[in-house]
């Protein structure tokens, strides 16, 4: 019997194909044996095929945050049912270029200082490129650092933002600490 084949298409940057392949295809062809597809890329176009809707769905999610501006090491972290990807874009709260240049000034802050608080306060990774603001770690810390971008976002002081975080730090590390122990059960 032959089984169902599923089809996910995704269109990322151009400049962004070159790493999804990886040098000499190595990239693509470690997607494709670690997640169980077949990747085709065309152009900017890429043909994500599965036997199973969930690798094909996850190897969607890995080539969307690729094109995000992720590694693929790290988009690579999608394949853990625990992490999400969340893309925020920047557009609706700029409606000129110039406020979007703003914009992504105040989430990266003077030398990155700004995205990398906030990926330590959250234990994620962020991805700032184009229009878009990309968060990948689990479900709860991709919502917190969401949420927190969004403030940012609609002019809350950084300061404020920061003591925000701290506070849900310490209930962010008792949360991991009782999940591990229900791991190790």
């Amino acid at each position: 019997m032959k089984s169902e084949l599923y089809e996910y298409k995704v269109r990322i940057p151009r400049e962004r194909v070159g790493v999804l392949i990886g040098k000499g295809g190595k990239m693509k062809e470690r997607m494709e044996k670690e997640l169980d597809v077949k990747i085709r890329v065309k152009g900017n176009e890429v043909t994500i095929r599965s036997e199973d809707s969930i690798d094909g769905w996850i190897a969607k999610n890995v080539v969307t945050a690729i094109g995000r501006g992720f590694s693929p090491e790290i988009a690579l972290w999608l394949k853990d049912e625990n992490f999400t990807l969340n893309i925020i874009d920047i557009k609706e709260w700029a409606r000129s270029k110039k406020k979007l240049i703003r914009l992504r000034g105040r989430l990266i802050g003077s030398e990155g200082k700004v995205k990398e608080k906030i990926e330590k306060l959250c234990n994620v990774k962020l991805s700032i490129y184009g229009k878009t603001i990309s968060v990948i770690g689990n479900a709860y810390n991709v919502e917190l650092a969401s949420k927190a971008i969004e403030k940012l976002l609609n002019g809350s002081k950084h300061s404020t933002i920061f003591r925000m975080l701290e506070s849900q730090r310490k209930s962010l590390k008792e949360r991991e600490l009782a999940c591990q122990r229900l791991l190790r059960k």
